[in-house]
């Protein structure tokens, strides 16, 4: 019987298994007893391999089971173990590599630990594909499911989570399987599914071939050797923006990251500068860039041709009123040619072919018939934190029971940071304290198990100390061709 994945690391695992268990018994005593669930351990059957489509799976199983299963998606992975952005999770991992929970593409099993050690059986498949393989890894979780079913035991209840575009995996698995998913967690995901989320890195693109580089190639790369000279040519332009002194560049910095709504924090850089903005605007580009490029050539390949555009987005309704102002200050009378300059570009439609196979890919409805938890970071230069508000106009449409069930929560970042001591959550993609993405599961766990409804008090218990919040507002989605209220495509 396999119950720890690897050893070493044992007085972390032990402290954060503890912190686990005592945040859990103060609502819900996640370790029980009379709740043991006899099953095939490790021993007599196989816990890894391959899953008829093809990814390959892990399964870890506690020495005492109560019934709970922890589905687990992982992130965004590049194919080649490399992230390729900087500082944030997209692209990290090795593509195939199954990960039956965060951390453990960085070598890290102590939240996997800390969840065998409540009593959790944990699972993880991941697909072959790399880039954007949402559909896959549907598919994998759904095969992982029916293997875990029929070869370990069926559980009490399952628990489908992620990370990043995993999170939406989870999501979709929520709104498609009612009957065995019992709650999900999606965390840092880009919750408004494969589209917008592609609409807006394209958009951030756009603004780049407009007001900096008018050769720039934006869709229909023919490799990912073109995709990624593309990629390499916006870094370098935002990054002679970024070193500039001359106030003009400066402000046209800032007026591209706002075209992506994009943060004017990471996780190195907590604002309150100019030059401090600058940079965290830098980066998020940079992250934007990466989706629009390199992530794009190989989802295309997917989907059969170009499945985003901007041929309806309004860039007059994008900055923020503090940006406005810090434009306005840098350089006068720059914002209203900037802004025709962007509406009277040359725009980009889709093929309606690809559009349609692209919502394969993780489009949602927001229709939930079961408690879905998802967590953001405040200032998320991958998946901006309005994401949840396109997600949240979706479960309004669907009714008052799809509004209730769908709960968001925002870590927020700390007071004081910096480069040499970078943001453990609050900023940056998928970056969270284990302490935090172990509440996630804390609260899940309460609201599925005893019917608590997450509000203030349950997530100060869920999350201790942590800077969570249930009230923080991201704002709106921006505005954009396609909108929260247009009905989904129909296949």
């Amino acid at each position: 019987m396999r119950r720890f994945a690897r050893a070493g690391r044992r007085a972390g695992v032990i402290g954060l298994s503890a912190v686990f268990l005592a945040t859990a018994c103060s609502s819900d005593p996640i370790t029980d007893a009379s709740d043991n669930v006899e099953f095939t351990p490790c021993n007599e059957t196989e816990c890894s391999g391959t899953l008829p489509g093809g990814a390959d799976f892990e399964i870890l199983l506690p020495e005492d089971w109560g019934g709970s299963l922890a589905l687990f998606s992982h992130a965004l992975r590049s194919g080649n173990g490399e992230s390729g952005t900087g500082q944030d999770s997209q692209g990290d991992g090795q593509a195939g590599a199954p990960a039956p929970a965060p951390l453990w593409d960085d070598g890290d099993e102590a939240i996997a630990d800390a969840l065998l050690s409540a009593g959790y059986a944990i699972a993880g498949a991941s697909p072959p594909q790399p880039g954007w393989a949402v559909g896959p890894q549907i598919t994998a979780a759904e095969e992982l499911y029916d293997y875990f079913k029929d070869n370990i035991a069926e559980p009490n209840r399952t628990y489908a989570w992620g990370e990043g575009t995993g999170g939406l995996v989870s999501a979709r698995l929520a709104e498609m399987h009612e009957d065995w998913v019992s709650g999900a967690a999606a965390m840092c995901a880009p919750m408004s599914g494969p589209e917008p989320t592609y609409n807006l890195a394209l958009d951030v693109t756009y603004a780049v071939r407009e007001l900096l580089l008018p050769k720039l190639q934006l869709v229909d790369y023919n490799s990912e050797k073109a995709a990624q000279k593309a990629y390499d040519a916006i870094v370098k332009a935002v990054a002679r923006l970024q070193a500039s002194t001359d106030p003009r560049d400066q402000a046209l910095l800032v007026f591209i990251a706002g075209i992506g709504k994009l943060p004017d924090k990471s996780r190195t850089e907590a604002g309150g500068t100019l030059d401090s903005a600058l940079k965290a605007y830098a980066d998020g580009v940079a992250q934007l860039a990466r989706q629009s490029t390199v992530q794009r050539y190989l989802l295309q390949q997917e989907v059969g041709g170009n499945y985003s555009g901007n041929y309806g987005s309004d860039y007059r309704q994008r900055l923020s009123a503090e940006q406005i102002t810090q434009i306005n200050e840098l350089s006068p009378g720059m914002i209203n040619k900037w802004v025709t300059e962007l509406q009277d570009g040359e725009r980009i439609s889709p093929q309606e072919d690809a559009v349609r196979q692209l919502s394969l890919q993780g489009a949602v409805t927001g229709e939930l018939a079961v408690p879905m938890l998802t967590l953001h970071n405040a200032n998320d230069p991958v998946y901006i934190a309005q994401n949840e508000s396109w997600y949240r106009v979706r479960a309004q449409q669907n009714g008052t029971e799809a509004n209730a069930n769908f709960v968001d929560l925002f870590a927020l970042p700390p007071v004081s940071y910096g480069p040499e001591e970078p943001a453990s959550e609050g900023a940056g993609n998928c970056v969270f304290e284990p302490r935090t993405v172990l509440g996630v599961m804390i609260q899940l766990n309460d609201w599925v198990r005893r019917g608590t409804y997450p509000g203030r008090d349950t997530v100060s218990k869920a999350f201790g100390d942590g800077l969570v919040s249930i009230t923080y507002d991201p704002g709106p989605w921006p505005p954009m061709g396609i909108s929260p209220v247009d009905a989904p495509l129909s296949l």
